[in-house]
């Protein structure tokens, strides 16, 4: 259970500094380019999916237990750092329905992703 444990966080931490050096690699284009703004979202919702995909086959590289809980549990801790460590930088302290909406999608593509690992290594 601890080793499941270990895997969990460190599987969660990989995936928020993927996020993080990618959102800053995206801030850097965004700044040297003349991105639309309806480009940043997609973008950004495609950086959380690569990182909990990315946490996901970290924590299963250690873990060997279920993975639509264990990946559904990631996406969920996910969410609340990667919302924690925004919200230090920004300012922002806003507990809102997004951050609900984004903890649900977090869980869910967490899930998806724990299976898809677990599955793929059989």
């Amino acid at each position: 259970m601890r080793k499941n444990i270990n895997a969990l966080i460190k599987g969660t931490l990989f995936a928020a500094v993927i996020t993080l050096v990618l959102v800053l690699i995206f801030a850097v284009v965004i700044k040297f380019t003349d991105i639309n703004d309806s480009f940043i979202k997609p973008v950004n919702q495609i950086i959380k999916v690569f990182s909990i995909f990315i946490g996901v086959r970290v924590l299963f590289s250690k873990c060997q237990s279920n993975g639509f809980a264990y990946g559904a549990i990631l996406g969920a801790l996910y969410t609340i750092l990667i919302f924690t460590l925004i919200s230090f930088f920004t300012g922002f302290e806003n507990f809102s329905q997004n951050l609900i909406t984004d903890l649900v999608f977090g869980s869910i593509i967490g899930a998806i992703c724990g299976v898809i690992c677990k599955t793929s290594k059989k």
